[in-house]
């Protein structure tokens, strides 16, 4: 293909090609060549709410999962899926395309039951589809296993009886009959064919995540609630089981089981009796939670009860928070498990943390462990997974030895891959992660005697994986979510799980086990040098490692076109790759081409269609007094959460209740508050005059009121960055408000929510307080404050849906009381200011609004868009920069929205007059945080069942096919759309100063970390570009660009797996060691020149990378013809390093 093409391709198929799996150990991971017995099963699986889509076709009813995608602040949903409901023959032949004899699925219950009970009527369509999938495996020879529960449970059942909360103790309505119903009605139904039951997946997580810290549906918290409905689970599973052992069994001889979950704990101390006891403890408080009941004697692990007895007297309750199951029940419960059904994915190293007494009691606390992960077990885009096959093998014995050597089905096991765009076709993590694990589970069944029976790879398709969306992907094929057929893909992985599934195992001598024999080394990153003792040469690279090394040498060889060949060819290469490297560039070839994997993983930036005129470079340099800056923010950077008096924050609070990806928190986070000196030579370093940091509340007043205390130690550590800064020549703009709520605050007052109508104690008192002692202590020297960070997130995220601290979920109102209350306290510290310290002081007071650009789909879309941008920006903007009032269109539609709703007022409140007046004009400049843009539809004005703030804009936002996403889902990017926003600023609100407050792209966290980041290079590129048009071209008074983020650091719900940073923090270092990141040298590089100087070095290699960065080469926009000078810099040095390597090996 052409060149060019062909070495984004490369990038794109290379992207995952960094698999490795730890300190290689010979004897544990050695590859162990054999087979399977042939009655082995060999499955993939999926699930009904994560690819059959049609969530209200034909009567199914709505299950907990829809309410709570529907609700969401992200735009994934269920909806449509995969469309499988649609396309279920198209799956069936791919399961026979790959020569699957089995598979996995599960049945919707809220698909059968549109209410979740049968005396309300069988949805027949529903059984209907169940009944022709059944057949169609069949037919093509392959055969079904159910499953009954796999977390879709009807939202009606949720609403009615509180779901598995329902019913311990007494005689009503109980979900386990109800569930009895419903796994009848699917024998009778289906279970004429179907001879492989699976009642429940996961209960694990329906308890804990769903019941106990609600982080998935239905989402409620309580220190009991796991226990409640995990007891509920177990009762309904044996109801189900003795259901069919006694009106089925007969007849359709199948067999019944229940699939749960476990991680692997390994002792981190493991000579440690108390480390050895603490794994076990995790694992039974895991794995034996369910288990132990089912498979042992009807009741739960001894440690379990002996420890939730012993933190019961502690925690001063009367009884155990773990029910207790009657002698009648334990019975019943004992032996009602055909086989024991398996999903494993991970492992954790454990260590004991003594008895923790705690007055916020969570299933984390009751295990009284401490769980992490060595630094060589690689982390897969799941922060919660890791990969390490031999825990899987460890299992396994665990449960022969444990539960009386039963027949084990592995029913689920996999590895996830990030959302790309090039997609991830040449999943080369995904295949060393099934040739790993399945190598380990037949050492398992050959060498340990365990009697594993099935593997079950997950997923056969991508799909909707909870509460990633479609951000991440397990898939065997490719599914295409932006195209209306959602057409599958094979994976380089469904070809491998073809071979592995037709040589039932690793055959001596085979020549797929000659392949794998080959990839092993690559799989675990080891050279074969280090295994077998052999040294250099190019033996020691394997066909991949070759591929990705000789492909780039036919790109550069299409480029030169030279006419010699041979040696005078290669000669010639060599030498043109030597000239394109820097010096110091070359390492040993097999680490170097890992490194380069490492550095060129995100070099595939594209920035959407080029337009000549919208797009161009423009040369020219900012006002001598424009302000550089960067940022961060107190709970994302200092740590030292309870140090020296400190009070909780509503996102301590939060964090440490488990709700952060990969349970992350921000209690230790950069280290700031002991590092800030070395923080300050870093921005010194990339020339930086001012930096944007907050204040952290509760580090000041930590129940939030003076009266209560101050916290000295927290004003002196403010005092001290503030003067550090100051010594260094560099200004602070200080944010008062970066959503760290004391907590004490919520508790007593509702937060944001207090006090829309009464004369009681208000919170834009409270904040005014806090502002006026700000003022005080640290105004001599600040002369930037910032009253509010991006106040719609602290509205409708945090008071609206509830996704962010403190999780309040009001739709329909909370955000706009939430946000009437911030207009108020911002214009309260305004003025507090503005009476009382601007003659002496004489600083600026803003404050920072968040607003994604909203572009019309089409022309009749563009008073959608205005009214999105309104919604978003105008909500906040309107009465501080216009009239004190809300935007015009925002009134009317609610108001209209009201009467629609027969509410008697709109739900929208009003400011007094006298309000009005207060709240207008209180900002001194126009702080804009902006990271993206979306593309609006009109849908006014559609009837809404649930309002909420989203619905009541009227209209669908989305994204153009050709705009590139960022590690962050939500982040698209699109440099023009800041220029259009910087326009509709002036315009709209009077021409002001403008701050751009916040501007930057994320990376994934991965190892290896990104340093390279090209991409984050484009961004600042790009975006700085368009706000210098902003402000060269359409005279718009920007007057200062402001970096996120100074460093990586905690991403709130995302805690560490994404990466914002100039400077990257290594998080497993207790030191949190900083390294400089490329984009921190080009924004230094930037700084200096003060934007694209003409004729400047800088700017000519800003012009090199102009269209890389878009994705564009030089002949599609300027029209020359191809060669070398179409070739960027670095595109060069991307083709160069590995031609090196070649050199190397050959000379």
């Amino acid at each position: 293909m052409a060149p060019e093409k062909l070495a984004m391709f490369l990038l794109g198929v290379y992207l995952v090609v960094t698999p490795v799996l730890g300190v290689y150990d010979r004897d544990r991971d050695a590859l162990l060549k054999g087979t399977f017995p042939e009655d082995f099963i060999w499955s993939s699986a999926s699930a009904a709410y994560q690819i059959e889509g049609a969530w209200n076709a034909s009567g199914k009813g709505p299950s907990v999962w829809d309410t709570l995608a529907h609700q969401g602040n992200r735009q994934d949903t269920g909806d449509v899926a995969c469309d499988s409901y649609h396309k279920y023959p198209e799956d069936v032949q791919l399961m026979k395309q790959m020569g699957l004899k089995y598979y996995r699925f599960s049945i919707s219950w809220p698909r059968i039951f549109p209410t979740g009970e049968q005396q309300d009527g069988v949805n027949q369509d529903g059984v209907r589809y169940y009944n022709a999938l059944i057949d169609e495996l069949i037919a093509n020879d392959i055969t079904p296993m159910v499953t009954l529960f796999h977390w879709d449970l009807p939202q009606v059942l949720q609403d009615r009886y509180g779901g598995f909360l329902n019913n311990l103790t007494t005689n009503s309505t109980v979900i386990h009959d109800l569930f009895g119903d419903y796994a009848r009605f699917c024998y009778r139904n289906f279970g004429d064919r179907v001879k492989y039951w699976i009642t429940f997946n996961d209960p694990w997580i329906i308890a804990l995540e769903g019941y106990g810290i609600g982080t998935y549906p239905p989402m409620l918290t309580d220190p009991a609630g796991q226990y409640i409905a995990g007891h509920n689970i177990i009762l309904a599973h044996a109801r189900a089981y003795h259901i069919y052992n006694d009106e089925f069994r007969a007849t359709q001889n199948g067999k019944v089981s229940i699939a749960l979950s476990c991680d692997w704990a390994e002792p981190k101390l493991p000579h440690q009796p108390a480390s050895v006891a603490a794994a076990d403890r995790y694992v039974q408080f895991f794995l034996g939670w369910f288990a132990h009941p089912i498979y042992k004697n009807g009741d739960y692990p001894e440690v379990m009860k002996t420890t939730l007895a012993r933190k019961a007297l502690e925690e001063g309750r009367t009884s155990s928070r773990l029910p207790e199951f009657t002698s009648q029940q334990k019975s019943y419960i004992r032996g009602t498990a055909d086989f024991f059904a398996l999903n494993f994915y991970t492992t954790v190293e454990v260590e004991d943390k003594g008895h923790i007494v705690t007055d916020n009691p969570t299933y984390f606390t009751d295990i009284d462990v401490i769980k992490d992960h060595p630094a060589d077990w690689p982390q897969s885009p799941f922060g919660w997974l890791y990969v390490v096959p031999w825990g899987l093998r460890r299992a396994l014995g665990f449960i022969r030895n444990e539960y009386g050597d039963p027949d084990i089905f592995i029913t689920e096991n996999g590895r996830p891959d990030h959302d790309r765009d090039p997609p991830i076709l040449m999943d080369m993590d995904r295949i060393c992660t099934y040739m790993m694990y399945t190598n380990e589970v037949m050492k398992a069944r050959n060498l340990d005697n365990v009697k594993v029976k099935a593997y079950t790879a997950w997923s056969l398709l991508d799909g909707f994986e909870w509460m990633p969306g479609y951000t991440v992907r397990f898939g065997l094929y490719y599914v295409d979510f932006s195209d209306p057929d959602r057409k599958r893909y094979p994976k380089a992985s469904s070809i491998f799980y073809k071979q592995l599934v037709r040589n039932n195992g690793f055959p001596e001598g085979s020549e797929f086990t000659k392949y794998v024999e080959t990839m092993w080394d690559v799989c675990h990153r080891t050279p074969q040098a280090g295994l077998h003792g052999r040294t250099g040469g190019a033996s020691q690279i394997s066909p991949l490692v070759s591929l990705f090394l000789a492909i780039p040498v036919v790109v550069a060889y299409s480029f030169i076109s030279l006419t010699t060949v041979k040696l005078n060819m290669l000669t010639y290469i060599c030498h043109f790759a030597a000239s394109l490297v820097p010096v110091g560039f070359i390492m040993a070839p097999e680490k170097f081409v890992f490194f380069l994997l490492g550095v060129f993983l995100v070099f595939t930036p594209a920035y959407g269609a080029y337009d000549k005129e919208r797009d161009a470079l423009h040369k020219g340099t900012f006002p001598d007094d424009f302000i550089w800056s960067s940022a961060t923010a107190a709970y994302q950077i200092e740590g030292a959460w309870n140090v020296s008096d400190k009070g909780p924050s509503i996102w301590d609070t939060l964090a440490h209740q488990g709700k952060v990806n990969n349970r992350d928190t921000g209690d230790v986070a950069c280290d700031s508050y002991n590092k800030y000196p070395e923080d300050v030579q870093l921005m010194k370093q990339m020339g930086l005059k001012y930096y944007r940091f907050s204040i952290s509340w509760p580090r000041i007043f930590p129940t939030g009121e003076q009266q209560d205390g101050v916290n000295a130690d927290g004003v002196r550590y403010y005092n001290a960055l503030i003067d550090e800064l100051i010594a260094n020549d560099i200004t602070p703009m200080v944010t008062l408000f970066h959503w760290d709520l004391p907590q004490v605050l919520q508790d007593r007052y509702g937060g944001f929510l207090n006090n829309l109508t009464t004369n009681s104690t208000a919170i834009h008192d409270l904040f005014g307080d806090y502002a006026r002692f700000c003022y005080r202590n640290f105004g001599n020297r600040v002369k930037y404050w910032i009253t509010f960070n991006e106040p719609w997130i602290t509205a409708w995220l945090g008071y609206g849906i509830g996704n962010f601290a403190p999780q309040h979920n009001e739709p329909a109102t909370g955000q706009y009381k939430a946000a009437h209350n911030i207009i108020l306290s911002h214009a309260k510290a305004y003025h507090i200011y503005d009476d009382e310290f601007r003659a002496t002081q004489n600083g600026k007071v803003g404050i920072t609004l968040n607003c994604d650009w909203g572009t019309p789909k089409t022309p009749a879309d563009t008073e959608a868009a205005t009214r999105y941008v309104q919604f978003f920006l105008g909500w906040f903007a309107h009465p501080i920069y216009k009239n004190g009032d809300y935007p015009e269109v925002m009134k009317t539609t609610l108001a209209r929205k009201a009467q629609e709703e027969g509410r008697p007022t709109s739900r929208l409140p009003e400011f007094t007059e006298e309000q009005k007046a207060y709240v207008s004009h209180t900002s001194d400049f126009f702080g804009l945080n902006h990271y993206t843009t979306v593309e609006v539809t009109d849908t006014c004005c559609s009837e809404i069942a649930d309002p909420n703030y989203d619905t009541d804009k009227d209209v669908h936002t989305g994204h153009a096919a050709d705009w590139p996403v960022a590690a962050s889902v939500w982040l698209y990017v699109v440099p023009w759309g800041i220029r259009n926003l910087l326009g509709f600023i002036r315009d709209e609100y009077g021409d002001p100063d403008v701050y751009v407050t916040e501007n930057g792209r994320s990376d994934h966290d991965q190892d290896p970390g990104i340093m390279m980041d090209m991409d984050r290079i484009c961004y600042y590129m790009m975006y700085t570009n368009e706000v210098m048009k902003a402000h060269n071209l359409d005279n718009v008074k920007v007057k200062a660009y402001t970096a996120w983020s100074l460093l990586d650091n905690f991403e709130w719900l995302s805690g560490y797996s994404e990466r914002f940073g100039l400077h990257f923090v290594d998080f497993n270092d207790p030191e949190r060691t900083r390294y400089p990141k490329a984009s921190s040298v080009f924004f230094k590089q930037l700084v200096r020149n003060n934007g694209y100087p003409e004729g400047s070095e800088f700017t000519k290699y800003v012009e090199n990378m102009w269209y890389f960065c878009h994705n564009t080469t030089e002949a599609e926009v300027n029209g020359p013809a191809g060669g070398a000078s179409t070739i960027s810099s670095l595109f060069s040095l991307f083709l160069a390093i590995p031609i090196l390597v070649v050199c190397h090996f050959i000379a």
